[in-house]
């Protein structure tokens, strides 16, 4: 009895480690702000703010002093700057493949 048990239990262990490594987790893009200015501190590799996320909110924000971008081609780095929200308004990044919120605030 006491075998089985600890059969059923290593086998359950199992599972839900394997389970546990396939979950799709979003890129990352790592901001700080200050006062109505996000840097990007640090982002995986190969992002690119076209292809891979999707921008919301009530602000159209600037990407380095320029209109966002409107197509591939962009890749997302560390320094990049997000700007032109005016305070009370409202900025969302979602990841596109996944649609998982990666970053929210307001200015």
């Amino acid at each position: 009895m006491v075998a089985i048990t600890v059969v059923l239990g290593a086998v359950a262990f199992v599972l839900v480690d394997s389970l546990s490594d396939q979950e799709d987790t979003p890129p990352l893009p790592a901001f700080s702000k200050k006062g109505g200015v996000l840097t990007v501190e640090r982002a995986d590799q190969g992002l690119d703010w076209f292809d891979d996320f999707t921008r919301g909110g009530s602000c159209t924000p600037l990407l380095n002093g320029v209109a966002w971008p409107s197509a591939s081609g962009t890749p997302i780095t560390a320094g990049d700057r997000i700007s032109g929200c005016q305070p009370g308004e409202d900025f969302t990044l979602a990841h596109t493949a996944t649609g998982t919120l990666t970053y929210r605030t307001t200015f």
